[in-house]
C-alpha cells in the first residue's frame, strides 16, 4: 500500500517523493507486465480447446491452412489410422501445454507473494 509517514502527516510535506513515485511507478509496471502474461498463457492454453469449431468449420481448411496438431491428430489417428503419429503427435501437444501450464503456476505463484 501506499504508506505515509506520521511527520509527513503531520506537516503536509513530503520529503522523498520523487523516489516514491519512481518506486510506485516501477511497481505499477511489474503489475500490468505480471497481468498480461498470465492473460496471455492463458489465451495460449485455451486456443488449444478450440478443436471443435476447428474442425467442424474447416476440416483443416484448404491445403491444411488452418491445420493445428489437434486437428492433425485426429485425422492420422481417425481417418488414415496411422495411430501411433497420431498419438505422437498428440503427447508433442501435451508437452507444449504442459511448459506453457507450469509457466502460468509459476507465474500465479509470484504473483501470491
Amino acid at each position: 500500500g501506499e504508506a505515509i509517514d506520521y511527520n509527513e502527516y503531520l506537516t503536509g510535506k513530503r520529503t522523498e517523493g520523487s523516489i516514491y513515485g519512481s518506486f510506485n511507478l516501477a511497481r505499477r509496471i511489474g503489475n500490468t507486465v505480471g497481468s498480461s502474461l498470465a492473460v496471455l498463457m492463458l489465451g495460449f492454453i485455451y486456443t488449444f480447446r478450440a478443436f471443435d469449431l476447428m474442425y467442424i468449420m474447416t476440416a483443416g481448411g484448404p491445403l491444411n491452412a488452418t491445420d493445428v496438431l489437434g486437428t492433425y491428430s485426429y485425422m492420422l489417428s481417425f481417418t488414415q489410422f496411422q495411430f501411433s503419429k497420431g498419438s505422437a503427435v498428440a503427447m508433442v501437444l501435451f508437452a507444449c501445454l504442459f511448459i506453457v501450464g507450469l509457466f502460468y503456476l509459476k507465474l500465479l505463484s509470484k504473483e501470491d507473494e
